[in-house]
């Protein structure tokens, strides 16, 4: 079959997209989908700062957060591994104002971070990638892109940002290496 290339966001597509998820307001003025409109801006940045995969995300549930660490569990993640990941701390500070308010304004009792429109159920990844999609559809980059990224682009943008710090590190590293010797001659 026909191979999908994959679309990796640049810093501009990335800064568009967030533009329209803080952006998105829902037709109908009904608290449930208020509160979806908050989920959907802590979501997608929990997604790109963390490089986390959508069934891993939407499976959160509170108990797997640990907002005073900073850190989150992973259960059952890709080979049903459990791992962590650490929250940039202007993430973690989003984060506990997001579940502050989610406390106080919109009475959450779920067990899931990300609550669906029902307290009782978690996000489907059709009603995120919906979200993700009518948010990139209203950039100027939507028209313009022959690959059509999907919400899995976020975590490659990650993977993309680290590999790039990495090259950066080797670099200035092998630089330092490749100066040393003149460094150990001169203070023969």
């Amino acid at each position: 079959g026909k191979q999908r290339h994959i679309h990796v966001l640049s810093d501009e597509e990335i800064r568009a997209l967030f533009v329209k998820i803080d952006q998105y307001s829902p037709r109908l003025n009904c608290h449930s989908f208020n509160r979806l409109a908050l989920e959907y801006r802590v979501l997608f940045r929990l997604l790109l700062c963390c490089g986390m995969r959508v069934s891993e995300a939407r499976k959160l549930k509170k108990e797997d957060i640990d907002l005073v660490a900073g850190k989150v569990i992973i259960k059952n993640g890709k080979n049903n591994k459990d791992r962590m990941v650490y929250l940039p701390d202007d993430l973690r500070q989003l984060m506990i104002s997001y579940s502050d308010r989610m406390r106080k304004e919109y009475n959450d009792w779920s067990l899931w971070f990300f609550p669906a429109r029902e307290m009782s159920n978690l996000l489907s990844v059709g009603t995120i990638d919906k979200q993700f999609n009518a948010a990139w559809n209203a950039t100027a980059f939507a028209v313009k892109c022959p690959d059509k990224p999907t919400v899995h682009s976020l975590r490659h943008y990650v993977e993309c940002f680290k590999m790039v710090s990495l090259c950066r590190k080797i670099d200035k590293l092998t630089f330092l290496l490749s100066n040393t010797h003149h460094f150990i001659f001169c203070l023969l």
